[in-house]
């Protein structure tokens, strides 16, 4: 299976990786994990290349030599990666740049979303001048809510009243709610620990007011409840936005944004005149890529000349020729993007994939440039995933699995049922 894999990534013209770094906990193993995504036809593919156990200090370079090897396992060229898609630790990034060059390194748009709302938490708490110790905010609010959590987590006689008072008020039996514990590294595991919260707030408050236990948590206070219902209605676009970018068939070059979005009329035509660059750009290099069929009516009915015979129109054929691509890498590329902006956005139902498709003839310029960035992810949530499987094939009675082991197994997971039929 992995030759005829290998096999297949030979026609593919353009990859994106993801690749992050995992410690498996029950053996204190590090891992190296690495995903692939590339274009089939009109269908994204992803794929596992990679879990690679570390056996040195996570440096940079000690990153970049592992991945640069994977890749050549697979006889992947660096010059077809498009981007590598990672989160913003300072040596999986150094790696990358040093390996790809900066401009092909891009950072998780998911990890980003998450800094910026932790930051904006941290920025509730008010800083002591003398200590510089952070107190109030809601830090402290979310640390009450997270105190009663494990209290019902760890009391059996809790937990078995609330599931009893769901069911008096007719909740059926398997509905019953569970409380959820946040993970302090994800702040939308916050969100969904207030939300639940939230929605048994009546039950928790009646049950606590009857508990007799000298560790039992102080219930929030009604004005608390009102701030957590307006913590959690600011954090839940947050939440959405974080779900939406974590889709692993995520489009960047999307028909359904187009330009919609630039508010600034300059920004909007400085991001044209780069798109018209790029497009260029691609044009020369396939321009000088030796030609098999030629379209030309001239070269058609034009005889092959011998050396006896002298072409009077072989000056004008070159002129023409230079003029012909004057013209193509000028005001034919500007007349194509603004034709593609001036048509209608599709709908977000619509799959942008089998628009670019459908529209090649008219924009082939753009489709081309399109298909080269189609399979850049927004973010790096699919090595996290990989991780999440890792972490269950490697169980408490395969904790002796080898890495390389490991790492074929989660191959072999990742691949489609048209591998496994003969």
């Amino acid at each position: 299976m992995a030759n005829r894999f290998r096999e297949e990534l030979v026609n593919v013209d353009q990859f994106s990786i993801t690749c992050d770094v995992w410690t498996e906990t029950m053996t204190m193993r590090s891992f190296l994990g690495i995903t692939i995504h590339f274009f089939k036809d009109i269908q994204m593919q992803s794929r596992t290349i990679g879990t690679v156990e570390l056996f040195e200090s996570h440096t940079g370079d000690y990153l970049g030599q592992i991945l640069n090897k994977t890749l050549a396992e697979w006889n992947i060229p660096k010059e077809k990666i498009a981007a590598v898609i990672t989160d913003s630790g300072a040596n999986i990034k150094k790696a990358i740049t040093d390996l790809f060059g900066i401009n092909k390194h891009i950072s998780c748009l998911a990890h980003t979303v998450n800094l910026i709302v932790e930051k904006s938490i941290e920025k509730t708490q008010i800083e002591n001048a003398i200590t510089k110790e952070r107190k109030g905010g809601v830090p402290e609010l979310v640390g009450k809510v997270r105190d009663i959590v494990k209290y019902f987590k760890k009391s059996t006689k809790a937990s078995d009243e609330l599931r009893k008072r769901q069911k008096l008020e007719g909740t059926k039996e398997g509905k019953y709610l569970k409380l959820k514990l946040d993970v302090r590294t994800r702040w939308n595991s916050v969100f969904y620990m207030i939300e639940r919260f939230l929605e048994l707030s009546k039950l928790l408050s009646d049950i606590l007011l009857t508990r007799t236990e000298t560790d039992v948590p102080e219930m929030v206070t009604a004005r608390e409840l009102n701030c957590l219902k307006e913590i959690c209605s600011i954090l839940q676009p947050m939440e959405v936005l974080t779900r939406e970018l974590s889709v692993e068939k995520y489009v960047m070059s999307n028909p359904r944004f187009k330009d919609m979005y630039f508010k600034d009329p300059l920004a909007n035509s400085k991001a044209q005149e780069k798109i018209l660059r790029m497009i260029k750009a691609s044009s020369e290099v396939t321009s000088d890529l030796p030609r098999t069929n030629s379209t030309s009516t001239e070269q058609t009915i034009t005889p092959e000349p011998n050396c006896d015979q002298f072409d009077l129109w072989s000056p004008h054929k070159r002129l023409l020729e230079v003029q012909n691509k004057k013209s193509r890498t000028g005001c034919q590329y500007r007349d194509e993007l603004r034709t593609y902006l001036e048509g209608n956005a599709i709908l977000r139902k619509d799959d942008p994939m089998i628009e670019w498709e459908n529209t090649k003839t008219i924009y082939p310029e753009l489709y081309k440039l399109a298909r080269k960035y189609l399979c850049i992810s927004a973010t790096s949530v699919p090595s996290e995933r990989l991780f999440s499987k890792a972490g269950a094939t490697v169980s408490q009675s395969r904790n002796r699995l080898l890495g390389s082991t490991l790492s074929k197994l989660l191959f072999l997971q990742s691949l489609d049922e048209e591998y496994w039929t003969l």
